[in-house]
């Protein structure tokens, strides 16, 4: 499994703004979005560092908090020691991880179990769940998947390229435990198409 490396914390432009930092040299994924909530020991992203790859998480202790910006370089570009990755604020109508009345949220985050991560998009297109209209979708939630496994296909100028499960961790296999994007919306790079949580 990836090794886990805590993320730098620094005073945000704004009085009640977090900056999340680059604890190391490398190149960085980002998995969060802004609008997403995260709390300590949520993951955030992977960092690669010449062959070696870490799971960046939020430092304990840190109460939960929302992802207002991303000021960080794209998906998959290197990024430099203390290297801005994202700005957080307070989560405002959140107490001890649940939601109070009126509280904004990102049902998709907060209802997931431990140790889920995303499956992201890698490019711009239109995704398709099922390799045809007929044809069962190539997964479902509750599904056991293993790296390398079809779990969609993404349209690009009538081209069609698979989306693979691709997720370092999972030697065991994944259990998918949430599809977030349905049948032939259009997806940009780094968007959530699922969740999958070790089995």
């Amino acid at each position: 499994m990836p090794a886990t490396l805590e993320a730098l914390i620094r005073q945000g432009d704004q009085p009640e703004q977090q900056l999340v930092a680059s604890p190391a040299v490398g190149t960085f994924r980002p998995w969060a979005r802004p609008g997403d909530l995260v709390q300590a020991g949520e993951a955030l992203g992977e960092l690669t560092t010449l062959t070696k790859r870490a799971v960046i998480v939020l430092p304990r202790p840190s109460p939960i908090l929302r992802v207002a910006s991303r000021p960080g370089p794209p998906g998959g570009a290197p990024v430099d020691y203390a290297s801005a990755l994202f700005v957080l604020e307070p989560a405002a109508g959140l107490e001890s991880g649940e939601l109070t009345p009126g509280a904004q949220s990102d049902p998709e985050l907060l209802d997931l179990p431990p140790g889920a991560r995303p499956i992201l998009a890698s490019i711009e297109g239109q995704f398709y769940r099922s390799p045809n209209p007929d044809a069962p979708p190539f997964i479902q939630e509750g599904d056991v998947i293993k790296r390398g496994q079809v779990i969609g296909l993404v349209e690009v100028m009538k081209f069609f390229y698979e989306v693979t499960f691709e997720l370092n961790g999972f030697e065991a296999g994944a259990q998918v435990v949430r599809v977030v994007v349905e049948d032939g919306v259009a997806v940009s790079p780094d968007q959530i198409i699922a969740y999958v949580a070790p089995v």
